[in-house]
């Protein structure tokens, strides 16, 4: 007899409670409100951690799932990821300004 096995992995730092929201996320360059990417919310607890930094009460955990500007610059840089573009294709969760999630 042969048993399947699913293991699921959780990180610890991302907030299982909160929905996955889809999202688009806009520059933090001021005065402009133009689309860089559309996303989903992984958390916004504090607490969780992106790129070894804790969130803060003003920032979002976001999964980019669609780029629009790939130059955009990250407002936290993850790893060696500096724009949209190379979080998206590393795959890497980014903060990104509450404020600027719509």
């Amino acid at each position: 007899q042969i048993t399947n096995y699913i293991i699921i992995v959780v990180d610890a730092n991302i907030d299982c409670n909160i929905g996955a929201s889809k999202v688009v996320l806009k520059t933090s360059t001021y005065p402009n409100k133009r689309n860089v990417a559309y996303g989903t919310i992984r958390s916004t607890d504090p607490r969780t951690k992106a790129g070894g930094i804790e969130l803060g009460a003003e920032f979002a955990l976001v999964r980019i799932d669609e780029p629009i500007l790939d130059n955009e610059e990250l407002v936290r840089e993850v790893s060696d990821c500096k724009t949209i573009g190379e979080a998206f294709t590393s795959g890497y969760l980014i903060a990104w300004p509450s404020a600027f999630v719509s």
